[in-house]
């Protein structure tokens, strides 16, 4: 693990930037740096349209493994940038992590048209043990905080007077949602099928937590999401917290299936094995979403997870991607029963209409029934969807429609 901190760095005080924080490392290990290299990934010279957030938390995720394997430290930048801080790491298992992001990417023309070129424009690579090395990429440092203060001033600095999420702040917020009633802020959204001249049906409800309402609760004066790895033991924890909520429900009585999205992790834990003895008889109704992220994160608990889930009657949902990423991305690879893709005007935008063809195959050859296009806020993503042959949605839009449908006796 990275020296004495968290491995992904983050504001500790909320008065100091990320680029603070990876200048701050670079000095601390001056005198010790035998042994030490920098990869400065330049996710900042992106097209746009890659440099979405999703992408971003990603593109940190592929290095999971070789962080919690190994002493290394990563920065996510402002700017989008990402800068990895290794200590006696072998070149060989940092190449493997570095192939993967470089896949991620593969249609951009920062990668895709470095090919045969002699200086590599997506990663930079430094060994600190040599000094005119460490000089250089100690100068970029100092750039790159230095573009951070000018460019976004005192918003770098706390977000809305808002105190940074700590381990003492997570400490109390566990306590206090160990006696909240949780059922309460469980909201349930519907995602629709629609298909022509076959009226609309729901496929599910997905059941979830609105993180708004309960931090507005436990937690009025903290950023929650200014650390996202405190942050995951929060969700980690309302994960369980939600099973036991759902797993006292009267499935008998449920008109719908619904869907419940955890980590997996959670899927794997005790609390899921007590959830699976409550419903297993109901199995069939239930959906199981998993974030793209965590799938990258470990590949081999994302597959013995599926297979277990698979065996138990559950049905399985891949979330969090996008339009663009299936441009290099088989979803088919991973075997999910379905896909969520999330809408995103800007994103739609940004494809040429040759990408527009490549992803109206996707959608026929993995299955339109497989997919369910998600952030639905205007009537133009459907419209959108329905132009690829996607016929299931969910968003504020379907959420509309659905409770216009249902007031109408409908559905």
């Amino acid at each position: 693990m990275a020296e004495t901190e968290a491995s992904v760095a983050r504001p500790r005080n909320g008065t100091i930037s990320e680029e603070g924080l990876l200048l701050d490392h670079l000095r601390r290990i001056e005198r010790t740096r035998a042994g030490c290299c920098v990869v400065h990934f330049h996710l900042s010279g992106l097209q746009a349209s890659y440099r979405k957030p999703n992408f971003v938390r990603i593109a940190a995720r592929v290095f999971d493994n070789l962080i919690n394997s190994n002493d290394v430290t990563q920065y996510a930048l402002s700017n989008c940038d990402l800068v990895l801080i290794c200590r006696n790491v072998r070149v060989e298992d940092i190449d493997t992590a570095v192939f993967k992001l470089r896949s991620l990417f593969a249609e951009d023309p920062l990668v895709s048209d470095a090919f045969g070129e002699t200086e590599d424009r997506f990663a930079s690579w430094y060994d600190l043990a040599e000094s005119t090395d460490y000089a250089s990429f100690e100068e970029v440092a100092l750039d790159l905080e230095t573009e951070t203060q000018q460019r976004l001033g005192p918003r770098a600095i706390n977000r809305a007077n808002l105190a940074p999420l700590d381990v003492t702040a997570l400490i109390q917020i566990e306590r206090r949602l160990q006696k909240l009633r949780l059922s309460e802020y469980i909201r349930h959204q519907p995602a629709i099928d629609v298909r022509p001249g076959a009226g609309k049906q729901i496929m599910f409800f997905e059941h979830y937590v609105s993180m708004a309402d309960l931090a507005r609760k436990i937690a009025p004066d903290v950023d929650l999401f200014s650390n996202p790895w405190l942050f995951h033991f929060i969700t980690d924890f309302l994960d369980r917290r939600v099973l036991a909520v759902v797993g006292r429900m009267n499935f008998d009585k449920l008109a719908d299936p619904l869907s419940l999205n955890l980590h997996i992790g959670t899927v794997l834990s005790p609390e899921f094995q007590l959830f699976n003895d409550q419903v297993k008889s109901q199995a069939e109704k239930i959906i199981i979403e998993v974030q793209m992220i965590d799938v990258i994160a470990d590949m081999g608990a994302y597959d013995y997870a599926r297979k277990w889930l698979a065996d138990q009657g559950y049905r399985l949902l891949i979330d969090g991607l996008s339009p663009l990423t299936l441009q290099f991305f088989d979803p088919g690879i991973i075997e999910p029963d379905y896909i969520k893709i999330a809408w995103s005007a800007d994103m739609i935008r940004d494809i040429a209409d040759t990408q527009m063809e490549e992803l109206r195959d996707v959608v026929g050859y993995f299955g339109a029934d497989k997919i369910v296009l998600a952030r639905v806020e205007a009537e133009e993503a459907v419209k959108w969807g329905l132009g690829l042959g996607i016929h299931r949605f969910q968003g504020y839009f379907v959420d509309k429609l659905a409770d216009a449908m249902s007031a109408k006796g409908l559905i």
